[in-house]
């Protein structure tokens, strides 16, 4: 357990609150400015998320390409990291055509 503290959020208040780092909200404004509502009632909240539950996992981009052989009509969808590195795409049904980038998946 910490000891912390902050001024008064008042304009020209220099009045210290004190609060501990174990308390879940500490408010902004000394008891002399503080109001049982409106703005001079805010606190700020002390709680932090738990970790893990933060964190958001993103689907990665896909993209599709095209056989530049047009019978063929061939198409694959590839990761969007294996397009930006410039991979050499070729066509599973002309196994020797190479494919360009068609369209964001």
């Amino acid at each position: 357990m910490t000891r912390c503290a902050i001024t008064c959020s008042e304009h020209g208040c220099n009045k210290i609150i004190h609060y501990d780092s174990t308390d879940t909200e500490v408010p902004l404004y000394c008891p002399t400015h503080r109001t049982t509502e409106g703005r001079h009632s805010a606190v700020r909240d002390l709680t932090k998320p738990p970790y893990g539950k933060a964190k958001v996992v993103e689907e990665e981009k896909m993209v599709e390409y095209a056989c530049t052989n047009k019978k063929c009509g061939g198409r694959k969808i590839i990761s969007y990291s294996d397009h930006m590195k410039g991979l050499l795409v070729l066509c599973d049904k002309c196994k020797k055509r190479k494919m360009v980038y068609r369209k964001d998946v």
